[in-house]
């Protein structure tokens, strides 16, 4: 019997963990991890054509960092999709059939690609393990610093994937092609991670909700200043305790809001009635309740939103559930010690992308493939402008003129014709 799909040391690249889909080895690897663990069971009867046996990894595979809003609307597009059939049908289980479309919601992880020789900022989005796309050339670099640091910490960088797939014949009925869509639930750069750790603590997340004012951060502004970034903005991992106030003739409940188990402010008496039961549950398991906080100031002031779903939102499997931890990150740096991952085609003869360099190598870049479309447009509109000046040769004392300019505008719209049908147009 072969051995189960997973991850293991196939031998050949030391300090990476290849991916063996249960018949065959992948192209894809990843980097041991960091924190020790126990090891998967050992291999058992690989086929023949393996040349080296899996062997029992000494660590475990990487573990997921979600990031905190992955369960939001998948609203980034991710580029190159026409180039990764193989991966999109492996995702989704099966070829759509014609016309069918097959839509899913899956886990998608970010890997960055130091070694990429078409872009050093790219990252790659796989799901399964596959390369399904990149993020946008542009979009990349904004991500990069911190899916650098999830990396370089022995994490997975992953939030959920919006995958779409159908079959479609051609317009002449002579072939089916796929096509696809995939999305990704990011949100803003900077509150993919927590400007501070996690608390000593035992503690379990409350999932990501709308925001709710924090009040009284004024009087706490010395615990938020250090958290406040240069361009004003960020995320804190806050934590949710019962408090207590003595009013003229009552004792007001509220939830007060700590950051690194200093007060920082406190929820109004309505909107901590609806986390009194997530606290109140969670202390009966021993945790205290931690939540997702957006931090916005200046060197002068700063003000906190809770981003925490309120107690009738929760589902029963958190409640029921393991708690929800988030995975301690290495300090933040300028840069990052980040494994090579690029399992693409080689750079044709140092090309770059465009000049001649095939379209899996245009999609590691991140960069859209040219619109066609707008190419095919671009032909018609000198097509009808040659057409123009024939009708013009016909009319007396424009003629001769005109019939000129009909045969440079023919010679310029061959020129051009030639050089888009060169581009795919």
């Amino acid at each position: 019997m072969a051995a189960n799909a997973g991850w293991y040391d196939d031998g050949q690249r030391p300090g990476f963990l290849r991916w063996w889909d249960g018949q065959s080895w992948s192209d894809t690897y990843e980097p041991v991890p960091q924190v020790p663990a126990p090891a998967p069971a050992p291999a058992i009867g690989l086929p023949p054509e393996a040349t080296t046996a899996p062997a029992a990894a000494a660590q475990p595979r990487p573990v997921a960092y979600r990031f905190p809003s992955s369960t939001s609307w998948p609203n980034i597009e991710v580029m190159g999709e026409s180039n990764y059939d193989a991966a999109i049908v492996a995702a989704i289980g099966k070829r759509p059939k014609v016309d069918e479309e097959i839509e899913v919601n899956l886990d998608a992880v970010l890997v960055p690609e130091p070694d990429n020789p078409y872009d050093t900022n790219a990252i790659s989005v796989r799901i399964k393990g596959k390369v399904v796309g990149y993020l946008e050339r542009e979009v990349a670099p904004l991500y990069k610093p911190h899916v650098d640091r999830i990396t370089a910490s022995g994490h997975l960088p992953t939030t959920i994937a919006r995958l779409w797939a159908s079959t479609r014949s051609t317009w002449d009925n002579s072939t089916v092609r796929l096509v696809s869509n995939v999305r990704l639930a990011l949100t803003e750069p900077h509150v993919l991670v927590p400007l501070n750790d996690p608390p000593k603590e035992k503690y379990s997340v409350i999932p990501w909700g709308a925001g709710l004012q924090v009040t009284g951060e004024d009087k706490h502004f010395d615990v938020l200043a250090p958290h406040v970034t240069d361009d004003g903005r960020g995320l804190l991992l806050v934590t949710l305790h019962r408090g207590t106030e003595q009013k003229a003739r009552t004792v007001a409940e509220f939830i007060e809001v700590r950051v690194d188990g200093q007060r920082v402010g406190q929820m109004t008496g309505a909107s901590s009635a609806h986390y009194f039961p997530l606290v109140d549950h969670l202390e009966k398991k021993g945790m205290i309740a931690a939540a997702w906080a957006h931090l916005k100031g200046s060197g002068l002031a700063a003000e906190v939103v809770l981003q925490a779903a309120k107690a009738a939102e929760i589902d029963s499997a958190w409640l029921n559930g393991k708690p929800v931890t988030i995975p301690e990150l290495i300090p933040v740096a300028k840069s990052y010690l980040v494994p090579a991952a690029y399992s693409g085609p080689p750079k044709p003869n140092g090309k770059k992308p465009g000049g001649g360099a095939p379209s899996a190598a245009r999609a590691a870049t991140g960069k859209p493939a040219p619109d066609k479309a707008k190419a095919k447009a671009g032909c018609g509109m000198v097509v009808a402008f040659v057409v123009g000046l024939a009708g013009l040769a016909t009319i007396p004392d424009v003629g001769f003129v005109a019939a000129g300019a009909t045969a440079l505008a023919t010679v310029v719209a061959l020129s051009i014709r030639r050089q888009m049908a060169a581009r795919g147009a």
